[in-house]
């Protein structure tokens, strides 16, 4: 049980970035993008390393030695990291683009 929470957390920063990062978009928060976009990478840290060390203590815990499979969990992140990037720039080039055409429509 232990090790699905500790990979369920994972994605906590790439939700908080999609939801929050919208918000901030669209102006109804008064926090900047930037500043959003960097939280969710330190907290996509911080989490990273929680994760691992539920693993390793949900598997030690079970009387395994062995706690080698707990590795999986920075690699996984890696590509949950990858993929909250992605939604970064996908959210900024929104952004832009409807930006870009509010500047049309008042010309």
């Amino acid at each position: 049980m232990l090790i699905l929470l500790s990979i369920l957390l994972l994605f906590v920063p790439t939700v908080f970035q999609y939801k929050i990062g919208n918000k901030s978009l669209r102006e109804s928060i008064d926090m900047s993008f930037l500043s959003i976009c960097v939280i969710s990478l330190i907290i996509q840290f911080v989490i990273t390393i929680v994760s691992f060390l539920l693993s390793i203590y949900s598997i030690t815990s079970a009387g395994n030695k062995c706690a080698t499979g707990a590795v999986a969990i920075p690699f996984f992140s890696f590509f949950i990291t990858i993929f909250m990037l992605l939604v970064m720039l996908l959210q900024y080039s929104r952004r832009k683009r409807y930006n870009k055409e509010q500047i049309e429509q008042n010309e």
